[in-house]
């Protein structure tokens, strides 16, 4: 086949979709991709990687004028290449990759790495999303979801095959098998031994609800070390709350990290305060390295995180409750939730979401 994956963003395809492009190239496929540019990643999976990749200038919200340059561009792409397939993911490109492969007769996989509307969810998100999704499930070959709250709401919508995968996939090889000891890592880090090590991977952004990890952790007085793994744009605010509530000797910014397995091996907590999800691949790889999780109760993270076997959970907004869920986990009351996750998690590898996934498109 002639596969077209189209994303809104590059860096979708650089943190997801690489080994699942791969797996489609090696079993015979031709496959390109059209994203947006929104860092590094084009360059690197065009030199790194080798895939032909064409740049579009996708807006991330829907209504921005862009889009109807990018939908034009788009088009004439899927015309002169003529694929068999368009794979499309996240809203914006899911939306203008269907309309552009159902025009040019491609068949039309999307998958809804997470519904905007979702249980929860503020009105306008359900105003504008919902009604847009349902319509364009009527130009969808196969509708894929990654949780059960998604699959279930997708029965309702009129694409002509539904299928659910356990999410996109993690190497769960790379991650709680690194060859150094807690004790090397932790050195090698800079990062205090005798220290309880509480871990957070993900974009700075309100999403993620840092400001609750930050105002619950400033109520313990024991002694910790809060590692956060990555970059975005409230990076200087949550710096600046960190100060305002006396942690800031408590809690690093250590920026995008291409060596995030050393930190889930180096740590003894994984703390996810998240407002929304898919199925987070963090978390994922959090679970593999044996780690205890406290996250918050929504879509995504309830079907991986068993409360009081795998983890603690409370709702996003309980500061109070992710406060007691830490310091239950700093008692060992959770010792053996990193054990239970790590067996648990295996139903989630890559291997598997590759052959589900791939199942689907030729379905």
């Amino acid at each position: 086949m002639r596969i077209l994956v189209v994303c809104t963003t590059d860096s979708m395809i650089w943190n997801f979709l690489i080994p699942h492009i791969k797996y489609w190239q090696d079993k015979g496929d031709t496959v390109e991709i059209a994203c947006s540019r929104t860092g590094f990643y084009i360059d690197e999976l065009r030199s790194k990687h080798g895939f032909t990749v064409h740049e579009i200038p996708f807006q991330r919200f829907p209504f921005k004028p862009k889009n109807f340059t990018a939908y034009k561009m788009l088009k004439k792409l899927v015309r002169e290449n003529r694929y068999d397939a368009v794979v499309s993911q996240e809203p914006v490109g899911g939306v203008l990759g269907r309309m552009a492969g159902k025009k040019y007769k491609c068949k039309n996989i999307y998958t809804a790495h997470g519904f905007h509307f979702f249980k929860g969810a503020p009105r306008l998100n359900w105003m504008l999303y919902y009604p847009i999704e349902k319509m364009m499930a009527r130009k969808t070959d196969v509708l894929v979801t990654i949780n059960e709250e998604d699959y279930q709401r997708s029965l309702k919508f009129k694409a002509k095959k539904k299928v659910k995968i356990d999410g996109i996939g993690v190497d769960l090889n790379r991650f709680g098998h690194v060859s150094a000891s807690k004790e090397e890592l932790r050195e090698k880090l800079d990062i205090p031994q005798d220290a309880f090590v509480i871990l957070t991977v993900a974009e700075l952004i309100p999403r993620k609800n840092y400001a609750t990890a930050l105002q619950a952790l400033s109520k313990i007085k024991e002694d910790y070390l809060y590692v956060i793994c990555g970059e975005g744009a409230q990076m200087e605010q949550m710096k600046t709350l960190a100060g305002e509530l006396g942690i800031s000797d408590k809690v690093r910014f250590m920026g995008f990290c291409r060596n995030v397995d050393e930190f889930y091996s180096a740590s003894d907590l994984f703390l996810f305060p998240t407002f929304q999800e898919g199925l987070s691949i963090a978390l994922i790889e959090a679970m593999a390295s044996g780690l205890p999780v406290v996250c918050s109760r929504i879509r995504g993270n309830t079907d991986l995180i068993k409360d009081g076997q795998g983890g603690l959970l409370f709702d996003p907004k309980d500061t109070d409750g992710f406060t007691d869920g830490v310091k239950k986990m700093m008692n060992g009351e959770g010792s053996a939730f990193g054990s239970f996750n790590q067996e648990y998690v295996k139903t989630f590898s890559i291997d598997r979401s590759m052959e589900e996934f791939y199942k689907a498109i030729l379905s």
